[in-house]
């Protein structure tokens, strides 16, 4: 490996990594790389099998309603 990382190393990347993103949000984030990673090998193991869609638990947007004229469409007394 070119990169000779130790253990104090990784402790102190650790501590950085849970000062940015906090102990809270680290399961997320750790959770969304091991996906990315998972759907990279499976793009890469077998690239003619469509990309999984991403799971949309947000409803789709709908446009305002158009606005209601309110003038009056004769003519004016």
């Amino acid at each position: 490996m070119p990169f000779r990382i130790g253990p104090l190393e990784l402790v102190i990347i650790l501590l950085i990594v849970i000062a940015i993103f906090g102990a809270g949000k680290l399961a997320s984030v750790g959770g969304s790389v091991g996906k990315a990673v998972k759907d990279f090998r499976t793009a890469v193991k077998d690239p003619e099998r469509p990309a999984p869609q991403p799971d949309s638990t947000v409803p789709p947007v709908e446009p305002p309603p158009a606005p209601k004229d309110d003038t009056p469409s004769g003519p004016v007394a």
